[in-house]
């Protein structure tokens, strides 16, 4: 699965959320590196995790987002 919130959050445990940090072979292949499990606001990630329901925890700072997190709305949307 992959998110973008407006504010931060904590994942639980069994939860690893993913920036993208390249993006090769005309747009189908991503480089992934784990964040750990706080992600901050306005950051997209993929989530990797068993298929079940979880509880992600709203924190009140929004952390800082990444400088090197590629953005994928416009390569995945000419995929499709």
């Amino acid at each position: 699965a992959s998110l973008c919130f407006p504010f931060s959050v904590t994942l639980p445990e069994g939860v690893t959320a993913h920036k993208v940090t390249a993006v090769t072979g005309d747009s189908k292949e991503l480089t992934l590196e784990s964040i750990g499990n706080i992600i901050p606001a306005d950051e997209p990630v993929i989530l990797q995790g068993a298929a079940t329901d979880y509880t992600l925890t709203v924190n009140a700072n929004k952390g800082t987002k990444s400088s090197d997190n590629i953005s994928l709305v416009h390569r995945l949307s000419a995929l499709a």
